[in-house]
């Protein structure tokens, strides 16, 4: 009952000269904030900035070096401590 657990989410990330655009994909039930950590090609960088788009979807900005090109991400939306998700609390 101790510690935590992470709700992952699905996005993609576009990445040049590392600056990373980060959008969910598919996750309806989520909106994008800053500090979420984002998890691209097993590395793990936050979010520092959000702005909407012309759809008013949510879009992250984040650091990260060493790669361009566009990736699947997987980003955590929230974190519960167990109790909270076997009780409700």
């Amino acid at each position: 009952m101790v510690g935590t657990v992470e709700i992952i989410a699905d996005g993609d990330a576009v990445i040049s000269d590392g600056n990373a655009k980060i959008m969910l994909t598919n996750n309806e039930n989520f909106q994008l904030d800053e500090g979420m950590k984002v998890i691209i090609d097993d590395k793990d960088t936050i979010i520092t900035d959000i702005e909407a788009n012309e759809f008013g979807k949510s879009v992250g900005y984040a650091k990260v070096y060493g790669f361009d090109g566009t990736y699947p991400v997987s980003i955590v939306v929230k974190t519960v401590h167990p109790f909270e998700l076997l009780f409700g609390v």
